[in-house]
């Protein structure tokens, strides 16, 4: 629930009193353990009295100035976990929240309270800013892409999977003389990057458990392929298999005129059989082979460290892209259509279905019109199209709904 700074104050000291003093001690026969509670307990409270700015989170519930921004013309905004990046019309970046993986840009890991300016970026001018939930984008004038923050996944494009705390630019993979990438719009989901290049070239980077980087499977042939199979089905040789669980249900099943077992057991046994299907199954993805592509080598990686094209897309001059938490839409001009893949749950990829999509696939309701504008959230995307009709799919937070 939304409140205002005071409104939320009253509510943590009133659970405070709550929780400290109005429930009656326990007996302790120990005095030195009941006097150690005590204090503790009192302690607690001092430190929440002198110190409420760090024990209490200040909720608005209606838009405010920020007053450090009053003399800045703000172009754009960004907004990642727990982190804001904000555009001036200068082209010069701000960013402030949570500090960690140096996702702020400003050199180190601590928080600011304040939009600050970045600094690295202070003799360029920036057209458009990106956030994801631990890192931050920023496209220059001259097609130079910048990224910092959280990089275990690649998602920085920099050819590594350590953090950045400063502006970095992101480099062609392509080209020998280590030239930057020419970049003319860029997204961001959670922990992946989507850019098109001057060429109209879509390129993507991060990690792709869901599919969100749209060039997923990779093709692997002959004795590799078999040497791939052979290391998983090692592995899950090592773990208890399903069929042994499942005999040992239908054992214990057969032998219950003896040995009774209640509901509740029986449940719990199927609860874990239904885990361990699971468990399987995206283990033998993340290592690489899926059981169910028996006539097929191939095998999925799972993060990119460069910018890489996606296949499919490879014909085609991208205009648009919009990017989730872990789902891209693209669109194309001429002719109009637009495309989704990664994480399906929900139908936020307008498929009519709910299964993650690994390659960019074609929206069929979508094909043949003009589309003025894309977004997405974690749950639900939106196309907006020309004729002032927008089309909506997945599922909306309830504040969403009309």
């Amino acid at each position: 629930m939304n409140l205002m700074l005071k409104e939320y104050d009253d509510k943590v000291i009133e659970r405070m009193i709550n929780k400290y003093f109005s429930k009656k001690e326990e007996e302790d026969p120990d005095p030195d353990q009941q006097r150690a509670r005590i204090k503790q307990r009192n302690d607690d409270w001092e430190m929440y009295l002198q110190n409420k700015g760090e024990y209490v989170c200040m909720m608005q519930s209606r838009p405010f100035m920020l007053k450090s921004m009053q003399s800045i013309f703000v172009f754009d905004v960004a907004v990642g976990v727990s982190h804001c990046a904000a555009l001036s019309r200068e082209g010069h970046v701000y960013t402030w929240g949570c500090g960690d993986y140096g996702k702020l840009g400003h050199g180190g890991l601590w928080d600011v309270a304040q939009p600050r300016q970045v600094q690295a970026l202070n003799k360029r001018r920036c057209i458009q800013i990106a956030c994801g939930a631990n890192h931050t984008l920023a496209l220059t004038d001259n097609s130079m892409l910048w990224t910092w923050g959280d990089g275990r996944y690649g998602q920085l494009g920099h050819g590594t999977w350590q953090d950045c705390g400063l502006p970095c630019k992101v480099l062609n993979p392509e080209s020998a003389r280590q030239e930057h990438l020419k970049v003319r719009w860029v997204g961001c989901g959670d922990d992946f990057t989507a850019a098109i290049t001057s060429e109209n070239r879509m390129l993507t980077w991060g990690n792709g458990w869901h599919g969100q980087l749209g060039h997923e499977r990779m093709v692997m042939g002959g004795e590799a392929a078999r040497r791939k199979r052979s290391d998983v089905d090692q592995f899950f040789s090592r773990v208890p298999s399903l069929s042994l669980l499942t005999q040992t249900k239908q054992d214990n099943a057969r032998g219950s005129a003896a040995r009774t077992r209640s509901n509740a057991e029986d449940s719990k046994m199927q609860e874990i059989l239904n885990r361990l299907k699971v468990y399987e199954g995206k283990m033998r993805c993340n290592l690489g082979y899926s059981p169910s592509s028996s006539t097929a080598d191939d095998g999925r990686a799972r993060a990119r460290s460069l910018p890489q094209q996606v296949h499919l897309l490879r014909d085609v001059e991208v205009s648009k892209i919009a990017c989730g938490s872990r789902h891209v839409l693209a669109y194309s001009a001429d002719p109009p259509r637009v495309w989704s893949w990664g994480e399906g749950e929900g139908n936020k990829l307008g498929h009519g279905t709910c299964f993650d999509q690994y390659e960019p696939k074609l929206v069929q309701e979508l094909e043949g019109k003009t589309v003025s504008s894309m977004t997405c959230g974690s749950m639900w995307s939106a196309v907006f199209l020309e004729t002032e009709e927008a089309k909506v799919y997945g599922t909306l937070p309830f504040e969403m709904l009309p």
